[in-house]
């Protein structure tokens, strides 16, 4: 029985929109899968001790190079250590580790001032009639999701231009590099506030009896993070500064979850 182009035509639409939804279904447990895979990587204990040892090997580049305030460079750190601890394979992580060598690049081209010309008024009046203009502009008020997906692709590095689903994968990622950096630094917090109570006890039993330091050269214990980050006061000198990292990184993974729920 012969069919007529009609129902050829309605037979190739259902066929199509059966494909669309089928490619749609594994495109949905795909993303699912992985973000699943991403949340139990960085949960293993094996990410765990690749963040701590690059974690100490940048707070002991801090320690000797920075000229930045000290909260400021141990955060810089922390994310270039859990950056680099993804090795790549998040944009999240490569925006991170662009952005700073591009800033070092800029650093290297520093041009010297220009000399100020005259003609000061015109650019004055340039910029107050940009100003009125951007004042009579009316704003657009956006939907609430695109408001939360813009909030969330500013809290993400590297996920403004992303698209929707792709920066719902990056957030999830990022989310559990974050939780995890906030365990890593917790335990070397306490770490640290036992170090610094050790080097005090030890400078104390320093003034009391000359033959305690020969006695307590070999001690091994928590103190001896300190020694390996560089200097017997490190854990004094940056606990404040873990702290603030600290709170600085919860914050942000409360802001993500908050946009992400």
């Amino acid at each position: 029985m012969a069919t007529s182009p009609e129902s050829r035509s309605i037979e190739r639409l259902i066929s199509e929109s059966r494909k669309r939804k089928k490619k749609k279904n594994q495109n949905q447990n795909q993303n699912q899968n992985a973000a699943k895979s991403n949340t139990a990587r960085w949960r293993t204990p094996a990410e765990h001790q690749t963040y701590s040892s690059k974690l100490l090997e940048a707070l002991r580049h801090v320690r000797r190079t920075t000229t930045n305030p000290p909260s400021r460079a141990v955060r810089d750190a922390a994310d270039r250590a859990l950056a680099a601890a993804a090795k790549g394979r998040t944009r999240w992580s490569r925006h991170i580790l662009a952005h700073r060598l591009k800033l070092k690049f800029k650093k290297k081209k520093k041009k010297p001032p220009r000399a100020v010309s005259g003609g000061g008024d015109s650019r004055s009046k340039k910029s107050g009639l940009d100003v009125l203009k951007l004042k009579g502009k009316k704003k657009r008020r956006l939907p609430a999701l695109q408001r939360r997906v813009r909030v969330l692709g500013r809290l993400v590095p590297g996920g403004r231009k992303l698209s929707f689903p792709t920066l719902l994968e990056e957030a999830t990622d990022y989310i559990a590099a974050l939780e995890m950096q906030v365990r890593t630094m917790t335990a070397l917090t306490e770490l640290l506030s036992v170090a610094g109570a050790a080097a005090a006890l030890r400078r104390a039993n320093d003034l009391s009896s000359p033959i305690s330091e020969c006695q307590g050269m070999d001690e091994a214990g928590p103190f001896e993070v300190s020694r390996k980050v560089g200097h017997p006061n490190f854990g004094s000198y940056m606990l404040k500064s873990v702290q603030g990292v600290m709170s600085f990184s919860t914050q942000k993974d409360i802001l993500c979850d908050g946009v992400y729920a």
